[in-house]
């Protein structure tokens, strides 16, 4: 290979590695059991009922281990105020409703409006008998909006819960590196499955929430849409998820400097084309 093309394809495949950020996938699919249309329709209950649902939660590790221990057994994690630790999306009838977590900071009213609820219980209880291991995620967005009318505000929420009574699939929470209350290790991967037998001791339900709300500048409120889905769970997995990110500045800089001295060092080492020219030819 030529140095002159050496160059450059090093310093891409440096800038292109992936970030080393911390994060999990929660994957789930269900059948929806429930639709309600409060304002205006957005789904047919009759089209929708019984059909299969697909979703996943994306968290954050670092951002969602900072909750607290409510008791031996309990945790939990209200984050409001700052960025949040989840994205999530929900496929329903082959449409896809995504929550990026972009717009947890409300910039029509600079402030934040996160409101994201994690909920995670394992180990036992005061009298020395195992919980039902449990976790509960809800992710919520609000995005808000000034047009000549008013105040225009579109809101999604999606949420799940699952549990199981018989199988101990939960480690339980414990110390964290640098923290002061225990922490669960989100990290830990499992399959949770739901059949639906009877006496399984298996309990998983979900709910999506879709709505558009208008604040007309002579006062008052008018729902556009309102509107929900409930469905139960069949199936959860989790999982390590890896995200390929923009490469920090600093980086940027490191290759940058190394890019020029593999430059500097080929081309010392390149030969001198007049030095091999006939001497008659001069």
């Amino acid at each position: 290979m030529k140095p002159s093309l050496l160059l450059p394809l090093l310093l891409i495949s440096l800038l292109s590695l992936p970030s080393a950020a911390s994060m999990m996938k929660f994957s789930f699919t269900g059948h929806i059991t429930q639709v309600d249309n409060n304002s205006n329709q957005v789904w047919d209950p009759l089209d929708l009922m019984g059909t299969k649902i697909t979703g996943y939660f994306l968290m954050d590790v670092e951002l969602a281990s900072h909750g607290r221990e409510e008791t031996s057994f309990y945790w939990w994690h209200n984050i409001d105020y700052g960025p949040g630790a989840l994205a999530s999306s929900i496929n329903i009838a082959n449409k896809n409703y995504s929550l990026s977590g972009e717009n947890d900071y409300n910039a029509l009213h600079d402030g934040w409006n996160t409101n994201e609820y994690l909920e995670y219980y394992s180990g036992l209880d005061q009298f020395a008998r195992p919980v039902n291991d449990l976790i509960s995620l809800s992710d919520n967005e609000i995005v808000g909006t000034q047009t000549p009318e008013g105040d225009l505000y579109f809101q999604q929420h999606i949420s799940i819960v699952f549990s199981d009574s018989f199988n101990d699939f939960l480690k339980d929470f414990g110390p964290s590196v640098g923290g002061a209350e225990p922490q669960p290790d989100w990290r830990q991967t499992f399959s949770w499955e739901n059949d639906g037998s009877a006496n399984n001791g298996k309990m998983g339900k979900g709910g999506f929430s879709y709505r558009k709300t208008l604040y007309p500048n002579s006062g008052g409120r008018e729902d556009l849409f309102s509107a929900s889905v409930g469905f139960n769970l069949s199936q959860v997995t989790a999982s390590p998820f890896t995200a390929v990110s923009e490469p920090s500045s600093m980086w940027i800089i490191c290759c940058l400097i190394l890019a020029y001295f593999i430059n500097y060092f080929l081309s010392r080492r390149r030969p001198i084309l007049h030095s091999r020219v006939p001497s008659a030819w001069l």
